[in-house]
């Protein structure tokens, strides 16, 4: 019964699961049609049984998957240059961007370049908020959240209204600057 708009024009409610304790900020992610979208804690996220997962590959699977997405790879030309951006090395061969929420943007090795959430797909991981490491032959992969992390977490939204929020607070909370409004 309700509806957000932006600066007069509908908003879109992006939504995913659970929070690696940080909402994303779109414009980090060069989604520039959503300045709504800011990053925002989730506490409570870390409560969600899905909250922390890992999954491992032997070092040659890995080395075949990663190959296998050359075909996906993005040019240093599409690389963001924004402030909030860490930059991370792993496994010695591997360079991970960053954004301020931890979330993965870009992995770059020898010159190709992928996104976070092509390397996520591959790998069939529940989050671009990652890290990996290689131990014994093996790459153990580490992921917190589960989702795209952008806009409203729905453990996140649920634990407020269970503390007492109503949805116009939780709505407000994760979709900054919006103006909500009741059908008539």
């Amino acid at each position: 019964g309700v509806y957000i708009t932006y600066e007069g024009r509908p908003a879109g409610g992006a939504y995913f699961a659970v929070s690696n304790g940080k909402t994303r900020n779109a414009r980090e992610m060069a989604l520039e049609e959503y300045p709504y979208l800011l990053s925002v804690p989730c506490e409570r996220d870390f409560l969600s049984e899905n909250f922390n997962s890992f999954t491992v590959y032997k070092e040659k699977e890995f080395e075949k998957i990663w190959k296998s997405m050359k075909g996906w790879q993005i040019t240093e030309d599409e690389i963001l240059e924004k402030e909030g951006i860490t930059v991370q090395k792993a496994m010695e061969k591997y360079t991970l961007y960053r954004d301020s929420a931890d979330y993965v943007l870009y992995i770059e090795r020898e010159g190709m370049y992928v996104s976070g959430e092509q390397f996520r797909k591959a790998f069939g991981l529940s989050s671009a908020s990652f890290h990996f490491n290689k131990e014994e032959g093996q790459v153990i992969i580490t992921v917190k959240g589960s989702g795209h992390g952008l806009g409203m977490s729905q453990f996140g939204a649920n634990e407020m209204a269970r503390q007492g929020s109503d949805y116009i607070h939780i709505l407000n909370y994760f979709f900054q600057n919006v103006t909500i409004t009741k059908f008539e």
